[in-house]
């Protein structure tokens, strides 16, 4: 019996080792993805390649704030406005990564230039690529709930 206690004790201790270890080595990668460099370097970003690789690369927007989230924000409202012609693109990409989609989304935001929201639920209502449908309808369903219109001061009394 002793010789069972002090095996399960080992395992508990091995256990308990492993998960310390584990903690410290997501501690370190936090640290790496928000490193001063992301913010830099999502200045650069071209293209939905790019802007997928970036968001992989700094932890999955872990980072996702402050000036990185602004530098963000700037680039899918590029992409969207400028380079509507590659919004395929950027369906393929989430088709297998769902993740960099919701990340995109939250990047239409309230900080883009004016009238670029309306340009680019435009664009996605009249302008969408059949192998793009679904990414369109998320982004008109996203911008749409940006710019709700504003009851008028007769409504709300």
């Amino acid at each position: 019996m002793r010789s069972t206690r002090t095996i399960i004790a080992a395992w508990i201790r091995t256990g308990a080792v492993a998960f310390a270890c584990a903690a410290a080595i997501n501690a370190m990668a936090a640290d790496l993805a928000c490193s001063p460099n992301a913010e830099e370097t999502a200045g650069r970003i071209k293209n939905w390649m790019h802007l997928q690789d970036h968001f992989h690369k700094y932890g999955l927007g872990a980072c996702d704030d402050g000036g990185l989230s602004e530098a963000y924000s700037e680039r899918v409202d590029k992409l969207l406005t400028r380079n509507w012609k590659d919004i395929s693109t950027l369906a393929f990409l989430v088709k297998s990564d769902p993740e960099f989609l919701q990340f995109v989304l939250r990047h239409v935001d309230q900080k883009w230039a004016q009238g670029d929201a309306a340009k680019v639920a435009a664009n996605a209502r009249k302008k969408c690529p059949k192998s793009a449908s679904k990414v369109c309808a998320e982004i008109v369903t996203t911008i749409d709930a940006l710019i709700e219109p504003i009851p008028d001061s007769a409504e709300s009394k």
